[in-house]
């Protein structure tokens, strides 16, 4: 499997993941317990984009994380987040090193949030890990072990400490699980 066989299959399951979340809401924090038992469309913050949200992480009613990609007019994806504090979505800028995407999230806290997903570069697909502080995201050092492509797909986090990553690594052809922790 070449690198362009491997990015498709990637776009290809982002797709899927997309539409499932795409219907992934959070009621507004002024909502009675009553209404919160109901779906309602609260549209993300993305004007003039074209985007996808595949990864989604709430720690209250008033701090709900997404996360993505977006591009305009057919332009390589960049790294998309946004963070809803019970009233709106509000998008906070991400380091998007060349074409990447994320296509997990994980928070804890309003201090300590991990995006995962990938980035192409020279025609290799490689790890993306970035971690907000409570300020602003950071690229993270994350191995990339395969020699064609490694890619996550989701994360989950105990603390600004504790995370773990998984997706996949395709070496010479062959795809194996990749399982990445951090701190």
């Amino acid at each position: 499997m070449d690198a362009a066989q491997v990015v498709g299959r990637v776009r290809k399951l982002l797709v899927v993941l997309g539409a499932i979340v795409a219907g992934v809401v959070v009621p507004p924090s002024t909502a009675s317990a009553a209404s919160c038992q109901a779906w309602g469309a609260q549209p993300a913050n993305a004007p003039g984009r074209i985007t996808h949200l595949v990864g989604v992480s709430v720690v209250s009613k008033c701090l709900t994380w997404a996360a993505g990609a977006s591009n305009t007019n057919g332009t390589d994806p960049t790294t998309l987040v946004e963070r809803w504090n019970g009233t709106a979505w509000k998008i906070l800028p991400s380091p998007s090193p060349g074409n990447s995407e994320f296509t997990g999230v994980a928070a804890t806290s309003p201090g300590n949030a991990w995006a995962v997903g990938q980035t192409v570069d020279a025609g290799f697909i490689h790890v993306l890990i970035e971690h907000w502080n409570g300020t602003s995201w950071a690229l993270q050092q994350a191995p990339n072990p395969g020699d064609t492509a490694n890619g996550l797909v989701a994360v989950d986090a105990s603390s600004a400490t504790n995370a773990w990553a998984v997706g996949d690594s395709i070496d010479a052809g062959d795809g194996i699980g990749l399982a990445l922790h951090c701190c």
